[in-house]
């Protein structure tokens, strides 16, 4: 059965629609895939779902938003899935993707009621979830998942930034999800950024021991991100973890990964000795 309501939050997104996987029809697909097209990697967002589709995970639910036409302008997928990120943790996982909203749509709300609507649905008390994890490359959702409270893997996040040292790396990271102005980045190499929704407190305090932090931390550490390096690398390796501490190494402009160029790092107030000069920070 379709699960039809209208979002509290408010924003373009007029109605909020969930299906299970024998609600999702050829006629569906059809609809849907212009608005696939407008994310990652432009056809992976199908692909995808074709693939949730005939996986058939014991749970599943395909959230689509409808603006005011009845157009369908957002959608999100979030499903069980074994993953290893989260399954040694020993909470029990959901897993969102399949994240998209349309051009057009864009800054008008409706990533955040999807949000919501797709995150409550994952927490409802009779799932038992404890952690809901994916991954993105693009700075918009990154910001949008940030301003929800998910934490971030921060050995993702040095793997995106490797030439440098853990500290330049969250300060790079924070910049890049909380400036508007590079909110259609996306970073070009890997899987992504690995995010997590905690349930509960505890839960939290788990997935923190393991190296993943909120943006609240990073911003509360913005002054001296050399700690919040230092404690994200002891959760990874030695090798890491030495890199934190060795302050003699100067910032290099990266060369694969994440493609700064000289010009824009100066931009930002990064300098050879990798001090970070704006705001006192």
């Amino acid at each position: 059965m379709i699960n039809r309501y209208v979002p509290s939050l408010g924003g373009h997104a007029s109605l909020i629609e969930r299906h299970a996987i024998g609600d999702v029809s050829d006629a569906l697909l059809d609809e849907l895939r212009p608005l696939c097209e407008v994310g990652y990697d432009r056809t992976r967002i199908f692909a995808d779902l074709l693939a949730d589709l005939d996986a058939a995970p014991s749970q599943f639910a395909l959230f689509i938003a409808r603006d005011a036409d009845s157009r369908a302008v957002g959608m999100r997928v979030i499903r069980t899935r074994q993953d290893r990120r989260v399954n040694r943790w020993a909470h029990a996982a959901m897993f969102g993707h399949c994240f998209a909203v349309a051009a057009s749509n864009r800054g008008q709300g409706v990533g955040t009621t999807l949000l919501a609507a797709s995150n409550a649905w994952a927490f409802r008390q009779d799932r038992q979830t404890d952690v809901l994890y994916g991954a993105s490359n693009e700075a918009g959702a990154i910001n949008l998942h940030a301003s929800h409270g998910a934490a971030f893997s921060v050995a993702t996040i040095l793997e995106h930034f490797s030439d440098n040292r853990p500290v330049d790396a969250v300060r790079f990271f924070l910049h890049i999800i909380s400036d508007p102005a590079l909110r259609g980045y996306r970073f070009p190499t890997g899987s992504g950024i690995d995010y997590a929704y905690p349930s509960m407190s505890r839960v939290a305090d788990s997935i923190a021991s393991h190296g993943w932090v909120t943006r609240g931390s990073l911003n509360s550490f913005s002054e001296n991100a050399e700690v919040l390096a230092r404690h994200a690398a002891s959760h990874l390796n030695a090798e890491l973890l030495a890199l934190a501490d060795d302050s003699r190494k100067a910032w290099e402009t990266p060369t694969g990964g994440f493609p700064l160029e000289s010009a824009y790092s100066a931009s930002l107030g990064w300098t050879r000795d990798g001090i970070y000069a704006h705001d006192g920070g």
